[in-house]
């Protein structure tokens, strides 16, 4: 299902830390950005500011944008962005974007079949 285009209706799209670092957070991480863009990545600018003991996560890993109704995840790393979305679609983006739509999972840097860390999950409503 794609998100609603009625622009008078609130759109919001919710980011949230499953897992990182081999382990889910001891607190909650998430943001949520409504209607604008936003950013995920190491530096304290982002709008979620993920630490990387690995070095797989960029200064700024993905931006998010909000046009015409949507929301795009726009790879902006090096090792790459990881979506898999509810129904099962996967996908890898370098230096690429991807509509989101609905929820499923980000994995900055690494590949969710591989690895159940750095996982992020997303939904919009």
């Amino acid at each position: 299902m794609l998100p609603s285009t009625d622009h008078n209706q609130p759109m919001s799209l919710c980011l949230e830390v499953i897992a990182w670092n081999g382990e889910a957070p001891h607190e909650t991480l998430s943001c949520v950005i409504e209607q604008r863009s936003g950013s995920v990545g190491r530096a304290d600018d982002n709008d979620l500011v993920l630490a990387d003991h690995e070095g797989v996560v960029s200064r700024v890993h993905a931006r998010i944008e909000f046009d015409g109704g949507e929301y795009f995840l726009i790879d902006t790393s090096t090792n790459g962005t990881y979506v898999r979305t509810l129904d099962g679609q996967n996908f890898f983006l370098r230096q690429e974007e991807l509509t989101l739509f609905g929820s499923g999972v980000v994995s900055l840097g690494k590949h969710i079949d591989k690895s159940q860390d750095n996982l992020l999950y997303y939904s919009s409503d």
